[in-house]
């Protein structure tokens, strides 16, 4: 079995298009940054601070995880080229093109949620807190889980996309 680290590397560096190497990286958990903002941990980075660079940010607290760190030029001229560097080990260059160009979207799409029209903004509301705790297993008030199936089905038929609102048909 792998080093966790090494896994990430492993795939990261199989990616055809670095578009595809962003969209794993995110789904990691990493973040872009820029060179300023990493000042205290930027040794053996000034060669690349003309490029972004993600970092895998830790979901148990508030700070970064600085043992994996990847460049990428997404500012000014995309270069067909991104660097990675693990923890002091040299930076390793990985040639790799961009698929559109010099078109970049940075905005994840998020799914929208559609409501019924008998539900209010208030009882909407509601339903996104109600909603959110059984995403995160979090323990519900008396009533709130029979309120919340009461509208399930009119959720499902409008919201399809949404795999976990089937959970409580």
């Amino acid at each position: 079995m792998l080093h966790p680290y090494k896994e990430i590397i492993a795939e990261v560096t199989q990616k055809d298009y670095q578009e595809k190497v962003i969209e794993y990286l995110r789904s990691l958990n990493f973040q872009f940054m820029n060179f300023n903002t990493i000042k205290q941990y930027k040794d053996g980075l000034e060669p690349l601070s003309s490029y972004q660079f993600m970092i895998r940010r830790i979901r148990s607290g508030t700070g970064y995880d600085f043992k994996l760190v990847f460049a990428i030029k997404i500012m000014g001229d995309h270069l067909d080229q991104y660097f990675y560097r693990w923890k002091e080990k040299p930076i390793v260059k990985v040639d790799c093109e961009w698929k559109v160009g010099k078109i970049l979207n940075f905005k994840k799409k998020k799914v929208l949620t559609k409501f019924p029209d008998s539900l209010d903004i208030e009882e909407r509301k509601v339903w996104r807190k109600i909603d959110d705790k059984l995403l995160r297993a979090r323990p519900l008030k008396p009533g709130e889980r029979d309120w919340y199936i009461l509208f399930i089905k009119d959720m499902v038929a409008l919201n399809p996309h949404i795999e976990h609102f089937k959970n409580y048909l």
